[in-house]
C-alpha cells in the first residue's frame, strides 16, 4: 500500500502566502465596491424659490397653483400624466395628487419654508 506524504514546510508556508494573497485581494475589491455603491448626497431641489400664482380659471380656485411657478424646473406626474397645476396647502381625497404645502399649512415642514409631496 502505498503512503501519502504530507505536505513540507515550504509546502505550508507557500499556501498560507497564497491564500492571503487571495483574502487581500478579496477585500480590496470589496471595498471598491462598497465605495462606489455609497449614498448620494444632499442636492437642493429649489422648492424655497417657489412663487405661489393660482389659477382663477379653475374650478378649484384657490386650492391649484401653476406647477412652473410653485416647484421651478420640475415637472409633476400625477398617474403618469403630467400636470400643469398642483394642489397648493392641500391634499388629494381620492387620487393621485402632487401637492406643495408652505408654513401655514396643519402639518409641520420637514425642512425649510415648503415641502412637496
Amino acid at each position: 500500500m502505498a503512503r501519502c506524504s504530507s505536505a513540507t514546510g515550504a509546502d505550508k508556508t507557500f499556501l498560507k502566502y497564497e491564500t492571503v494573497k487571495i483574502l487581500i485581494k478579496t477585500l480590496f475589491a470589496l471595498l471598491v465596491l462598497c465605495r462606489s455603491g455609497q449614498a448620494q448626497s444632499f442636492v437642493n431641489l429649489s422648492f424655497e424659490n417657489a412663487s405661489f400664482q393660482s389659477d382663477s380659471s379653475s374650478g378649484f380656485y384657490p386650492y391649484l397653483v401653476y406647477a412652473s411657478n410653485a416647484i421651478p424646473g420640475w415637472t409633476p406626474y400625477a398617474a403618469g400624466v403630467p400636470q400643469t397645476e398642483i394642489l397648493s396647502n392641500n391634499i388629494s381625497l381620492s387620487g393621485g395628487a402632487v401637492s406643495i404645502t408652505g408654513t401655514n399649512w396643519v402639518y409641520p415642514q420637514i425642512e425649510g419654508k415648503y415641502f412637496v409631496c
